[in-house]
């Protein structure tokens, strides 16, 4: 009986298990025969999971192409914008390789990057201040000294009388002061339409900077500063006429380099005589402010420009300091003054003759 009863529970328990699971008998694993009740709960379920399995997989087949064909498709569009941006690449690189200005900002920063660059100053702040480097401060004392001064103006006058109010003038205007030397003065002052060939006159063409009429001293004491100088240059149209020369082209057409070198590398033997005029002292300066060399005593030699005069030459101790000379050499005083106002020596003009018997000629 005990028996019979764990067969029958055996029995009882393999049903329910088989009941519990369907899908995991096999098609075809029942042994009972067509016909039977059994094989209906057999196969019913399997074909049922059969076909469900296959519509599944027929379903997800389309899908999955789908996917893989859009992967691939995406691939492609992604390969397809790398080498087109590539190409876009390449042709901005090539048009920038054959731009010249392209080249040439190259170049530019290439220079800017080896060449330091000073960098523009700025206001200082309170911050600024506290932060500045002191090592720099020499330098730029040293800058600050090596800074272009204004250049002083040093007036002398020529036909002007050195009045309270002339000077009180020139006190007005900034940086002005009243010159007594010749040679340090800046700026010359004569009366206006008034053109004289004074000692002052002359070396001041040599070595001032400007020959004015005395309005430029009045304007320029109005304003309190030198005013454009060669709008007042001394202007004497008689004057020039006679002498054959333009002042203000002597003045600013020539540098005062030339000016002052006129008469270098020229000696110049000036007769100790009192016929001559300008007197001889004056001579010596107006040449030597030229740059020339004067003399005036002793033989004259045989290189030496003669300046005298026929009633100088008529007496016999001139006539035996020019021995030696060169005769067409000799020139009256007028080859100096003509010369200072032209900027020019010509040495076929003003000669003087003597003839061997004492007498004189002039050419």
């Amino acid at each position: 009986m005990e028996a019979s009863d764990n067969s029958e529970a055996s029995i009882a328990l393999a049903n329910e298990k088989e009941r519990s699971m369907p899908n995991s008998i096999p098609a075809g694993s029942c042994d009972s025969k067509p016909g039977d009740d059994t094989d209906e709960e057999c196969d019913g379920p399997d074909r049922d999971s059969m076909t469900i399995n296959v519509k599944d997989n027929q379903s997800a087949a389309p899908q999955a192409k789908k996917m893989r064909r859009s992967s691939d498709k995406s691939k492609q569009a992604l390969a397809l914008a790398c080498t087109e941006e590539n190409d876009i690449l390449a042709a901005i690189t090539l048009v920038a390789v054959k731009t010249p200005k392209t080249k040439w900002l190259k170049r530019k920063s290439n220079e800017t990057t080896v060449v330091p660059t000073q960098a523009s100053p700025s206001i200082p702040t309170d911050e600024s201040t506290s932060d500045k480097d002191t090592t720099q401060l020499p330098a730029n004392e040293e800058n600050a000294e090596n800074e272009p001064k204004p250049k002083e103006v040093r007036i002398i006058l020529t036909g002007i009388e050195l009045t309270a109010s002339i000077r009180k003038k020139i006190n007005l205007i900034a940086g002005a002061v009243y010159e007594d030397n010749i040679e340090q003065a800046t700026h010359i002052l004569a009366p206006k339409g008034q053109l004289k060939r004074t000692v002052k006159l002359l070396c001041g063409i040599s070595r001032g900077a400007h020959i004015l009429d005395v309005r430029w001293l009045e304007e320029s004491a109005r304003v309190g500063a030198p005013i454009y100088e060669r709008a007042h240059c001394l202007k004497d149209a008689k004057a020039e006429t006679k002498w054959q020369f333009d002042l203000r082209k002597t003045m600013y057409d020539f540098t005062p380099e030339q000016r002052q070198q006129l008469f270098a590398g020229h000696q110049v033997y000036i007769t100790n005589h009192k016929s001559m005029l300008p007197p001889v002292n004056d001579l010596v300066k107006i040449v030597e402010c030229a740059g020339g060399t004067a003399i005036t005593k002793g033989s004259a030699g045989p290189d030496n420009v003669v300046i005298t005069s026929e009633a100088a030459l008529a007496t016999a101790s001139v006539r035996k300091a020019l021995t030696r000379v060169n005769p067409r050499r000799i020139y009256s005083t007028e080859l100096i003054l003509s010369s200072i106002l032209q900027q020019y020596l010509d040495f076929g003009k003003n000669r003087l003759e003597q003839t061997s018997a004492g007498s004189r000629r002039r050419k």
